[in-house]
């Protein structure tokens, strides 16, 4: 067997650590075995958009019901400031990060342009992909 090569894990031990958090699905042992099916099952099919929602269906079954919360924190979590458990901060980060907005959006939420800057630095969009 050939020798694997060792690549180096680009998330901080501590943020491992929170990341964790969110894996708490009610049955540990039955979402392992449900997201290596769908890995097998899935996981080759052809297309970026087939390959994330692979991804995405994962995620749900190491997360249960903390889908969402994990989301909301791939999101948005890295913005400094954002606090996770306001869902219309959460929204509105999400808005100004995605770059889906007016002008006039940036006044009435009382948004600078440079708080605009350090959204969009430090978002990422979660994709839900297309099933297969």
């Amino acid at each position: 067997m050939a020798e694997e090569e060792s690549y180096e894990h680009p998330v901080k031990a501590e943020d491992r650590e929170e990341l964790m958090e969110y894996a708490a699905p009610a049955d540990p042992q039955s979402a392992i075995a449900d997201a290596l099916a769908l890995i097998v099952s899935f996981g080759q099919t052809d297309g970026d958009h087939h390959k994330a929602w692979t991804i995405d269906q994962v995620v749900r079954k190491l997360t249960g019901e903390n889908y969402q919360r994990f989301i909301d924190f791939h999101d948005v979590g890295e913005i400094e400031g954002i606090d996770l458990s306001d869902a219309e901060a959460v929204a509105k980060a999400r808005m100004f990060g995605s770059g889906n907005y007016y002008p006039e959006d940036l006044e009435e939420a009382g948004v600078t342009q440079e708080d605009i800057q350090k959204i969009e630095a430090n978002y990422y969009s979660w994709d839900e992909g297309i099933a297969p």
